[in-house]
């Protein structure tokens, strides 16, 4: 397991809420933002409401079919802006993938269209104090740092919960995080594992913005859950 140890909620430090009113890097706001994000998932996924854009394939346009950023929060897309992200961001998830698979993984669509979108990035978290955790951390899209010389804790994760898991990057204490083919998040370390997300976008707003307890689904033999249930 990790290095580390993720620290209880306290009494103040609430992160910094200032990214309302934010442009990304083309000076669009989030009104803005959700619309080229709307166009890219309508046209990628099929939808009906295409009907809405009659003409696809914009110069920079990104097709959104797995993951849907908009539905993410504002505060949460200023932070993903301020950390480098725009709607039109697509980089090689192969950088990743081909070293990690030859450790074992094996990789899905889901997790190469996360990479693509936000791998390398690291967000600053929103509110650094959530209803039973501080998350005074930055959340770091690094999956060879979450992933490589931990198959045997993504082994465990896949032994506890099913699925097949592949790591996307760090979150608090350095803990692994992986997401499954079907779109559930956790992350693992030190004896535990957390229910991040049943989605990718759900866990981004859990890991940045921490607005919703941390859920304990696991820990190992002679570790209380952490955080305990009655902390909730």
């Amino acid at each position: 397991m990790r290095r580390g140890a993720l620290s209880h909620s306290g009494p103040g430090g609430r992160g910094p809420r200032g990214h309302r009113g934010w442009n990304d890097a083309n000076g669009k706001d989030a009104k803005q933002l959700h619309a080229d994000i709307e166009y890219g998932w309508a046209w990628g996924t099929g939808s009906p409401l295409r009907s809405l854009w009659p003409t696809a394939g914009r110069p920079g346009d990104q097709l959104m079919s797995l993951i849907r950023f908009d539905s993410l929060s504002e505060d949460l897309l200023g932070a993903l802006v301020a950390s480098g992200w725009s709607a039109g961001r697509k980089v090689d998830p192969g950088q990743w993938v081909a070293p990690l698979e030859s450790e074992g993984y094996r990789s899905h669509p889901l997790a190469e269209e996360i990479l693509a979108a936000v791998g390398g990035l690291s967000i600053e978290p929103v509110d650094r104090v959530g209803p039973n955790f501080s998350n005074d951390e930055p959340y770091n899209f690094d999956p060879i740092a979450a992933g490589s010389g931990q198959r045997d804790l993504a082994a465990e994760v896949e032994s506890v919960l099913g699925g097949v898991y592949f790591p996307i990057g760090e979150w608090l204490s350095y803990s692994s995080v992986f997401v499954e083919a079907g779109g559930r998040v956790v992350a693992a370390g030190m004896g535990w594992i957390w229910e991040l997300g049943s989605t990718f976008e759900d866990s981004l707003e859990l890991a940045v913005c921490a607005n919703r307890p941390l859920n304990c689904l696991h820990s190992d033999p002679g570790l209380d859950p952490w955080p305990s249930p009655d902390s909730r």
